[in-house]
């Protein structure tokens, strides 16, 4: 499915928006594939030409619905928004004029951060009965601005899954989306990750994530028998929501000159 083949997942006014991506290769998702002796994992599609969409809802909830919604298309998204004039279909994923070929997006400020949460140690991890702790684990470690605020969980694409020969552990790694009360650009929250992580002491927050063509990859891997036949998913939730008191982050404490980069764990 392409996205100009549909009309937009939801047409309300502006708030809280997002671009989305639909590859040409039709692959925006890892696949494993199940064989004699256990299961073996295939990377991202390497598509260079997109047909996008935006999506912007008056409320986290409606959001929420919506990157639940993405998760089942062959799709991801990204924070920057298509430049005026540019047509959505065949797009290439750059933000600066390269030759003939035009600059396709441009940075704009988003009522929401995306915290990529990889290789996490979190204690009793268990992915399949109590994901909600395993979330909550990892919301407890944010800053205190982020405790008690309602997120979208979407646990990888390896959550639950070990290649063969390896054994599933304590680590984990998912992702949180987070709605603000304001709209950050992409400058903004780089200084913020880098305020955050330095003073946790763990490279917790991927800075890569507030770039705004980076693709947050949000479809659901697809798992495959011997044959190439379909399988269900191993976790009977791979996306959900966290609930909280409230259902966004009223300000992110943003440094007025970009921190200094620690090399840090994690």
């Amino acid at each position: 499915m392409q996205a100009s083949e549909n009309t937009p997942l939801f047409q309300e006014p502006i708030g809280f928006g997002v671009t989305y991506l639909f590859p040409r290769t039709k692959k925006a998702s890892k696949t494993w594939r199940q064989n004699a002796s256990g299961w073996t994992v295939e990377g991202f599609g390497n598509s260079k030409v997109f047909d996008s969409g935006a999506i912007a809802v008056d409320s986290p909830a409606k959001f929420f619905d919506f990157l639940d919604k993405a998760s089942r298309k062959p799709c991801f998204l990204i924070r920057g928004q298509l430049r005026p004039g540019i047509a959505p279909d065949g797009v290439r994923r750059t933000l600066y004029a390269k030759g003939e070929a035009p600059a396709y997006f441009e940075e704009v400020p988003r009522r929401f951060v995306a915290i990529d949460a990889d290789k996490v140690t979190v204690p009793g991890a268990d992915v399949f009965n109590d994901p909600e702790y395993v979330a909550d684990y990892v919301r407890g470690m944010l800053p205190a601005e982020f405790q008690d605020v309602a997120c979208f969980v979407q646990l990888s694409s390896s959550a639950g899954m070990a290649p063969t020969g390896q054994t599933l552990s304590d680590v984990v790694s998912l992702r949180l989306w987070f709605c603000t009360e304001q709209a950050y650009s992409s400058d903004q929250l780089r200084r913020w990750a880098a305020a955050v992580n330095n003073k946790l002491g763990l490279r917790l927050v991927d800075p890569v994530l507030c770039n705004a063509i980076q693709a947050h990859y949000i479809a659901a891997p697809t798992f495959l028998d011997a044959k190439g036949a379909a399988l269900p998913d191993i976790l009977p939730r791979r996306c959900f929501v966290l609930d909280g008191i409230e259902d966004r982050i009223e300000a992110l404490e943003i440094p007025a000159v970009a921190p200094r980069v620690e090399r840090l764990p994690g």
